[in-house]
């Protein structure tokens, strides 16, 4: 059985449109309304109660909120570290590679 054709005039110009009094009411709901009644003693106290137990909260978790030590960026040493590490270094190779020639031998 084909399928029945749309009707072509139905069509609107604009494919969606907004109407201007969904668009007010839209409005009234973002905006945030003041209340006028006071705060009464019981919800002064549990506000308190509340602001009591995020600080205990935050002086137990603030070493953990610290950010890390930033690491040293390429401080110049001093020639005389310089040397010695570069000799350090130049030893452990002449080591290794005589320990490396005695093996070879075997």
């Amino acid at each position: 059985m084909p399928k029945a054709r749309r009707d072509q005039s139905s069509k609107k110009g604009i494919p969606y449109s907004r109407s201007k009094a969904s668009t007010k009411k839209n409005d009234d709901l973002t905006t945030i309304k003041k209340s006028t009644k006071p705060i009464t003693k019981s919800e002064r106290i549990k506000n308190a109660k509340i602001t009591d137990q995020l600080d205990d909260l935050m002086n137990d978790f603030s070493p953990q909120l610290l950010s890390k030590k930033e690491k040293k960026k390429n401080q110049k040493l001093p020639v005389k570290d310089i040397d010695a590490e570069q000799r350090e270094y130049e030893k452990t190779q002449n080591d290794m590679e005589d320990a490396l020639s005695l093996l070879t031998r075997l």
